[in-house]
């Protein structure tokens, strides 16, 4: 049997469709997920100062070791007190 040009067509322009819908999808499961991920980054770096700070580490050195700025270190450092 042979298939007409114009269900081959439709054939293809349909799982172009679905293609795309697909790499829409995983597209915006990625940008979750990436987002996730620097949400719970930052909580740890927020652990991680609040525990420096307690043992009376220099904000330079918390700097150092997590990707705060001295601005977010000095927030913690106030809500701390």
């Amino acid at each position: 049997m042979r298939v007409s040009e114009g269900m081959m067509d439709w054939y293809n322009t349909r799982n172009q469709k679905e293609r795309e819908q697909w790499e829409e999808k995983l597209k915006l499961q990625k940008e979750e997920a990436d987002e996730k991920l620097k949400l719970q980054k930052k909580e740890a770096d927020e652990q991680f100062a609040k525990k420096m700070l307690a043992g009376g580490e220099p904000i330079e050195k918390i700097m150092e070791y997590s990707s705060l700025s001295g601005e977010e270190i000095e927030r913690i450092r106030k809500k701390m007190v």
